[in-house]
């Protein structure tokens, strides 16, 4: 029974697909849903995008091993992140033209850092739908018992075909519904649990008070750590293509405005819910969790084991509706990228100026589509851990993007070169302190080496010219 209506819910979301496709006309409704979405629409879709496998599979099991500690990342570096590109960036996205994030990059540094910035945005979402290829395999392995290979197959092509035809407008008026059940089946799970545990107050009075605390320790690399995990997500994810795509779906910039900051609110609520799930388990069935050897199995198995067909059906259903919604953005924003700064480009380049016209433009994303969750498939069978999948995919812009991107948005003189020198700079140290595992936050080391060799190089260049500039005088 359980099975019957977790796949006859899914069929349901590929049919809706298909139904919206014929309302896309062109490629800025397949991408960005026509620009019309209102208020409550976007919000929902602001929240669906972000809370996915990573928040009740994933983090659920890091919070199990490190408390609060385990959250810095997501979802408090997730609603900062989401709260910033309301209050803040929401009116420079919808000002912009492109159809392709990176196409800002382009325009403001040339057309070098605008390929760097377009493959640096694609790898970072490749990492993250591997994440979601392997939370839907983790799915079906709980309820058929199929093999997590076999499954991260299925939800590949699954995915794939939800994103195909229906673009950002069917995904967005999913994510409504989407949302609800997400909330609903939480509950469903989360309030007997916490109820046999015998209530929130008896599960904080159970649990150490040092797993509740987020803060770190008054020491040097206690505090690199906690920033280091903050920013990861928290201004990682500024410069990416599925938050430009949501701002750029909505009404009005004020739609974007607001839905962004409220969106940022319902994150954090509901992202706690799994936690204290975990913690009603801990309190009320130890000997459930300690018989588990995989924590990102936690959820599932006690689902299984608490709750009735209903509460599964909304549990399992909750879990998809994250899933396919996250996924679905994941593929469209990459694949966006690659057929707007590398297939497009290409074939003007080629004197094929012809086949760059409107629906050859929709094309080229659904093909690219294909790549892009091809190579994610193959990430996932090399990393099969979903929540370091999920955040590190983050630390790929965090290095390489944030700082060409608050320059380009707030400086009123900026350089090619050192943003260049930013890009390469950064993804270097990072990728050392991984190679050599030196004993410091390599994201945070990345960061600031960008920033850095930003200031640095922008220095020198005007330092170098003003002198020029004197001496031919």
């Amino acid at each position: 029974m359980l099975i019957a209506l977790v796949a006859a819910y899914i069929l349901f979301n590929i049919g809706f697909s298909f139904y919206i496709s014929q309302k896309n006309k062109n490629a800025v409704d397949y991408v960005f849903a026509g620009s019309k979405l209102p208020f409550w629409v976007s919000s929902f879709a602001f929240f669906a995008t972000w809370f996915g496998s990573e928040m009740i599979i994933g983090s659920a099991s890091e919070f199990l091993n490190k408390g609060f500690k385990a959250l810095v990342k997501d979802p408090f570096g997730a609603s900062i992140c989401i709260f910033l590109i309301g209050a803040v960036f929401s009116k420079h996205f919808y000002k912009m033209p492109y159809l392709s994030f990176a196409s800002f990059f382009k325009s403001k540094y040339g057309s070098k850092v605008g390929f760097y910035a377009s493959f640096c945005i694609i790898l970072g979402y490749v990492g993250w739908l591997a994440a979601l290829d392997i939370a839907f395999a983790v799915i079906l392995k709980t309820l058929v018992n199929l093999p997590l290979e076999v499954g991260m197959i299925i939800g590949a092509i699954i995915f794939l075909l939800y994103v195909w035809w229906g673009g950002l407008l069917a995904i967005s008026i999913l994510d409504m519904s989407q949302t609800i059940i997400i909330i609903l089946g939480l509950l469903a799970v989360a309030v007997p649990i916490i109820s046999a545990a015998g209530g929130l107050g008896n599960i904080i009075q159970q649990t150490p008070p040092e797993f509740f605390n987020i803060m770190p320790e008054p020491d040097f690399m206690s505090i690199a750590t906690f920033i280091s995990a903050l920013i990861t997500v928290g201004i990682g994810s500024l410069p990416q293509q599925d938050l430009y795509q949501r701002v750029k779906a909505c009404k009005t910039a004020k739609v974007a405005k607001y839905s962004g900051i409220f969106s940022a609110f319902i994150y954090i609520v509901i992202s706690l819910i799994p936690a204290f799930i975990i913690l009603g388990i801990k309190v009320s069935q130890p000997e459930l969790i300690s018989e588990l050897t995989d924590g990102q199995m936690v959820l599932p198995k006690i689902v299984m084991h608490n709750g009735n067909v209903l509460v599964q059906f909304l549990f399992f259903g909750a879990i998809l509706s994250a899933i396919m919604s996250t996924a679905s953005v994941c593929i469209l924003a990459p694949a966006t990228v690659f057929a707007e700064n590398f297939v497009r480009p290409a074939l003007i380049y080629l004197g094929h100026k012809k086949k760059v016209r409107d629906i050859d433009r929709t094309n080229s994303i659904k093909q690219a589509a294909i790549a892009i969750s091809l190579i994610s498939i193959v990430v996932a069978f090399i990393n099969g851990n979903i929540y370091h999948l999920a955040t590190e995919a983050a630390t790929i812009t965090l290095v390489t993007l944030v700082v060409p991107f608050l320059f380009g948005i707030f400086a009123k003189k900026i350089n090619s070169m050192a943003a260049q020198v930013a890009i390469f700079s950064g993804l270097s140290v990072w990728l050392g302190f991984i190679i050599f595992k030196v004993n410091f936050p390599c994201q945070l080391a990345g960061f600031l080496v960008s920033l850095l060799g930003y200031l640095l190089t922008d220095g020198i260049v005007y330092s170098f010219f003003s002198k020029s500039s004197r001496g031919q005088r």
